[in-house]
């Protein structure tokens, strides 16, 4: 399978709360994976989300800041782990959350490449 991210994924451990755009009652919580400029891979439990659904997503990145409020489609499903492509997200939010990232990307070392003999 070809990798065709645009962006680097961050490994990273962040809560995030979610539900479905339209349902205002039932609200979840999960543990991101991994996390990138236009995306994240998220241990979700519910088991009612299908490809496609538009979920609105509070995430995490530091208990000093308020969450990030964005809205994310689900790209992906394997299991309770779900792709989710972020598609609406306010400019200051999407600042600080570029700015998570970028700075994560700063102390993550590049891969090694094989050396050839």
């Amino acid at each position: 399978m070809s990798e065709r991210r645009r962006f680097e994924r961050i490994e990273r451990s962040l809560v995030t709360h979610y539900r479905k755009l339209w349902d205002r009652g039932l609200e979840y919580a999960g543990v991101t994976t991994n996390i990138s400029r236009s995306g994240i891979l998220v241990e979700l439990e519910g088991e009612n989300l299908e490809v496609g659904d538009l979920i609105a997503i509070e995430l995490i990145l530091s208990a000093s800041q308020p969450p990030i409020d964005l809205v994310a489609r689900l790209a992906r499903k394997v299991g309770t782990l779900m792709g989710l492509e972020f598609v609406q997200i306010k400019g200051e939010d999407e600042k600080r959350l570029h700015d998570f990232v970028a700075a994560r990307e700063r102390q993550t070392p590049p891969a090694e490449e094989p050396s050839a003999r």
